[in-house]
């Protein structure tokens, strides 16, 4: 598991990201990075997602070594 609550004070959250309900692990981020809008349907997140996979992988594994 990467976080559990990806909420934080002084940010604004549309109501599909608060939603959603996601407990964020390696999986579900993969997929989320993978194509933002696809996975929550009404964010109004501009990031248009990272296609390549080393990428995705490469990401994740420094917020884990974050976290």
């Amino acid at each position: 598991m990467i976080s559990p609550n990806p909420f934080l004070q002084g940010f604004s959250y549309t109501d599909a990201n608060k939603n959603k309900g996601v407990t964020w692990s390696e999986s579900t981020l993969d997929e989320y990075l993978t194509d933002p809008k696809k996975y929550i349907p009404g964010t109004k997140m501009i990031f248009p997602g990272l296609k390549k996979t080393n990428e995705r992988q490469d990401l994740i594994a420094y917020l884990k070594s974050c976290s």
